[in-house]
């Protein structure tokens, strides 16, 4: 049970700091000084750059951030316990609002089955031959 929470609350932290509003400035920031740099630095001004690239990366940071909840959840006080919790929770309600959005949304209130299911199908893709053709 430890490793789905930790792991829950690995993917709601990576979420959040990768699609939140609150971080979407800085890490433009980031992306745009790594972006700029031009001229491989020397290796002592490597880390800032590593830092911000470890930083951007979904996949780099979830590990550090895995055994990061991980420990703190095994080993943690109970206040770091609940606050990883509390995250994993909050994953488990965001993946149930992800999975169930197209029918239980308040626009479709008042559908029937049918029409739910119509609604929640994906649409086809457009084959290049029909779009030249329009």
């Amino acid at each position: 049970m430890d490793l789905i929470v930790a792991a829950l609350a690995t993917w709601q932290i990576v979420e959040i700091w990768r699609h939140s509003e609150l971080t979407a400035d800085w890490l433009d920031s980031m992306d745009y000084w790594l972006s700029s740099l031009s001229v491989t630095p020397a290796w002592w001004q490597k880390a800032p750059a590593y830092l911000a690239r470890l930083l951007l990366c979904p996949w780099c940071l979830s590990v550090w951030v895995g055994i990061s909840t991980g420990a703190l959840y095994r080993y943690g006080y109970d206040f770091l316990q609940l606050g990883v919790f509390g995250l994993a929770v909050s994953r488990l309600a965001n993946l149930g609002n992800d999975l169930s959005h197209s029918f239980c949304r308040t626009p479709n209130r008042g559908l029937s089955l049918t029409e739910i299911v119509e609604i929640s199908q994906p649409t086809p893709l457009r084959e290049p031959a029909d779009l030249e053709a329009k």
